[in-house]
């Protein structure tokens, strides 16, 4: 399929990419999935490469084939768009050549198509994540979730916040808004640990997504919507700055040097939690809970003889 699967120009390879689809919508409709396409390889890599009409309409009669087949079986189909790789310059590579596809196939009654988004794919496109989801959410087109991060200029499938944790956060605020979750919506990871343990960047992604998302709940107030109405960015400003410290939420107590019972006798003398910490993994899952319901705890980090008060 090096020149395009639906839009090849060969018929034999398309009915292969036909067929093949086919087995995974099958697939799909025994086992109660949903199905994504995302067409990373129908496209062009030169200029003058392709007829760019003749193309199209076989690329979207393609998709066309597989949403009527998928709605037979009862299968939502979720499109993902991409701008490049492994063809140069995919077709369906930003949110607005996907709607596109979708109100195109609309226009022949295929109403069971909606968009995928894969959050590093919008990232490098520099689209926004949290406008566009309240925009598709708005059109009844937000699908399914792939959660990641990265730096914007190639496909990294980091672990979710990493980075572009502001944009994250805000796209929190607007799937709570449009109530994902609550048709029995699923966040999904789309990662590439690299040099991580697979199984660690997962679990990480999770407790960092919680967080984000606990931060969202008590974000979305009245005080945010009416700056929003406003359009008051300096009043938001304010209220990053509450993201920030309640990521630092965790203080220094250097002036406790002995252990004494995991910590409870101290944080009661404060007024918090008191725990014992002997592996820094317990922090690690502990601390996005706790930091996320705005709930201080006193943690008695303890490893390797090395006593830290958090």
């Amino acid at each position: 399929f090096g020149k395009g699967a639906f839009c090849s120009p060969d018929d034999a390879t398309r009915e292969e990419a036909l067929r093949l689809t086919s087995e995974a919508i099958d697939l799909a409709g025994e086992t109660g999935a949903q199905m994504i396409i995302w067409p990373g390889i129908e496209g062009y890599n030169y200029p003058f490469q392709t007829p760019y009409s003749e193309s199209w309409a076989r690329f979207v009669d393609g998709v066309g084939q597989v949403a009527s087949a998928c709605a037979e079986r009862g299968v939502t189909l979720f499109l993902e768009h991409k701008n490049s790789e492994p063809a140069m310059k995919i077709f369906m590579r930003n949110v607005g050549m996907t709607l596109h596809v979708i109100h195109k196939l609309r226009a022949q009654g295929i109403d069971n198509v909606l968009v995928n988004m894969d959050w590093q794919h919008l990232i490098m496109n520099g689209e926004n994540l949290a406008e566009y989801a309240a925009l598709l959410a708005a059109e009844g087109l937000l699908g399914h979730q792939h959660a990641n991060s990265g730096w914007g200029t190639f496909d990294d499938d980091n672990m979710v916040g990493a980075t572009a944790f502001m944009e994250t956060l805000e796209l929190a605020v607007e799937l709570r808004r449009a109530g994902y979750g609550a048709g029995g919506e699923r966040l999904g990871f789309d990662l590439y640990p690299y040099t991580e343990d697979a199984v660690g960047a997962v679990k990480r992604s999770v407790l960092q997504w919680r967080f984000i998302d606990g931060i969202a709940a008590k974000l979305d107030g009245a005080e945010l919507r009416e700056a929003q109405q406003r359009l008051e960015g300096a009043r938001n400003d304010r209220l990053r700055r509450d993201v920030a410290d309640a990521v630092r939420r965790a203080e220094m107590h250097p002036e406790h040097a002995a252990l004494d019972d995991g910590g409870a006798a101290r944080g009661q003398a404060l007024g918090v939690e008191g725990r014992r910490i002997t592996r820094l993994s317990e922090l690690v899952e502990a601390l996005p809970n706790a930091l996320a319901e705005s709930r201080p705890i006193l943690f008695d980090v303890v490893v390797d003889g090395s006593f830290t008060p958090v």
